[in-house]
């Protein structure tokens, strides 16, 4: 039996790819393998691996911030030229 394959792409900004590559290599795996894992996980599983979506610890700590009445209030508009601003 053939199995038709098709080819995908995945935008990742350069450092993480480099940063990802190192381990991966250090794993003894490619992208593809892991990617094609994943998919195959997901196609399975009907659903995304909650692993994937684990908090951070600065990401943890600002909800932490949240809950203490810490952050800053800003506006839809500040907030697009903070995260544009470097482009």
């Amino acid at each position: 039996m053939t199995v038709a394959i098709d080819m995908a792409q995945a935008g990742i900004p350069e450092k993480i790819q480099s940063e990802a590559g190192e381990v991966l290599r250090a794993s003894g795996l490619t992208f593809s393998e892991v990617f094609r894992a994943l998919v195959t996980t997901i196609a399975r599983e009907k659903t995304v691996p909650q692993a994937i979506f684990q908090p951070n610890p600065e990401t943890l700590e600002a909800f932490a911030a949240a809950e203490r009445g810490e952050l800053e209030a800003v506006t839809l508009g500040e907030l697009r030229r903070q995260l544009y601003e470097n482009d």
